[in-house]
């Protein structure tokens, strides 16, 4: 069992929020290997280098946006990371109430992919966030989601 008595939480650069330009993430085996882009993606990289932890750079989670009612960026990740069709992501820790393998991190920090193109066993199911799979385009017809 990971000791979280010692976790200092740390939150992202102030000055990052609703971002600007894209910041690129490359991942390989569930850990961030390269950071690309702009001013932003600079600072983003230099505060995660700041914490000095490793496990900063690992993903600790990912998950499907599927609410109809929530179509743009608002700044607010808990409600962005619900936006309809996108991918959300987080790196840092990795705390029990994912009921999966947990590690401790100096911090956590989500992120959303706003139009990802989804494989799932060589299958699309998703392009550029439009869903391609029959049994999704049911049901965002059934949501009266517009464009199905």
């Amino acid at each position: 069992m990971e000791d979280w008595s010692s976790m200092a939480l740390s939150t992202p650069p102030t000055e990052l929020g609703k971002l600007n330009e894209s910041v690129e993430l490359t991942l390989k085996e569930g850990v961030v290997t390269d950071i690309r882009g702009g001013a932003e993606a600079k600072i983003f990289e230099r505060w995660l280098a700041s914490l000095n932890d490793p496990n900063m750079y690992r993903l600790a989670h990912y998950s499907l946006g599927f609410n109809p009612g929530v179509t743009k960026p608002s700044g607010r990740i808990v409600e962005d990371e619900r936006i309809f069709g996108i991918v959300e992501m987080g790196i840092g820790s990795q705390g029990p109430q994912i009921m999966g393998k947990t590690w401790p991190a100096a911090a956590h920090t989500d992120g959303v992919v706003m139009n990802p193109t989804v494989v799932l066993d060589g299958v699309e199911m998703e392009k550029d966030r439009v869903y391609q799979l029959e049994s999704l385009v049911e049901a965002c017809r059934e949501l009266s989601i517009p464009g199905y």
